[in-house]
């Protein structure tokens, strides 16, 4: 008997077992179920805030500052740090003390850079976009350990960077993925562009492949002054002023 059948089987003829969504893809069938028994207790809360999902501690040095942070499962960077991650933290340095009203950071992963950042300067509201929404959870769950506030943490669970109406950031930060492909990452920055201020920064760290399309593309549409370009072991970041 095939997995998928046997699991169909063994969930349907179980009376303490309620299937409340189920539907079949190719090669894959997806079930959501419930227990139904009387004396069946579920939990005053879900599976991540009882810590389920955490998988250990970190601890970064950036200079004098100190970041602590709780890994979730599934999550990359859990012991060490990527090597754009280490471009993103040397860079954040020159945020010492600095005021930021509002940033957005996409692909936080475990949150080490949101994290590292209000250690380094004064930001007043944090904007958190990726696809995984452990990735979400996990890093506002950092920051808010760290100290941040949590109504001035927001949440966007999305591919790219979500359109708003409100307030334009000061910056925003960011690790484009290798495996996207070229066409996304230029996409990223356009989007990007519609929601930085006049003289706000975009941060990119990648391959240093990306990037050079990124700042090529930047030199043709003009979207953006290119301030600086970092590169370290076959990575690179690159930093770019909004224009009017």
């Amino acid at each position: 008997m095939k997995p998928v059948h046997y699991v169909t089987k063994v969930l349907k003829a179980n009376k303490d077992i309620k299937i409340v969504f189920h539907k079949r893809w190719p090669g894959h069938l997806v079930f959501h179920y419930e227990f139904i028994r009387n004396n069946y207790a579920k939990p005053d809360s879900n599976a991540f805030d009882r810590g389920i999902y955490i998988r250990g501690k970190q601890n970064i040095r950036i200079d004098n500052f100190r970041v602590s942070l709780e890994t979730g499962y599934g999550l990359s960077e859990f012991d060490t740090l990527s090597y754009e991650t280490e471009l993103v933290l040397s860079k954040l340095k020159s945020f010492k003390d600095k005021e930021i009203n509002k940033v957005i950071i996409f692909s936080p992963e475990q949150g080490i850079i949101p994290t590292a950042l209000i250690k380094i300067s004064k930001v007043k509201e944090i904007n958190l976009v990726d696809r995984d929404m452990e990735a979400l959870r996990v890093s506002k769950r950092n920051l808010i350990s760290s100290g941040f506030e949590a109504d001035r943490i927001y949440l966007s669970h999305t591919v790219g960077l979500p359109k708003t109406n409100q307030e334009l950031a000061s910056c925003v930060i960011g690790i484009l993925d290798e495996k996207d492909d070229s066409k996304a990452h230029l996409f990223l920055v356009k989007e990007a562009a519609s929601l930085i201020s006049v003289g706000g920064l975009l941060i990119l760290a990648s391959g240093s492949t990306p990037i050079t399309r990124v700042e090529s593309f930047i030199k043709k549409e003009k979207l953006f002054e290119v301030v600086e370009r970092q590169k370290s072991k076959r990575k690179s970041l690159i930093t770019l002023k909004r224009k009017k």
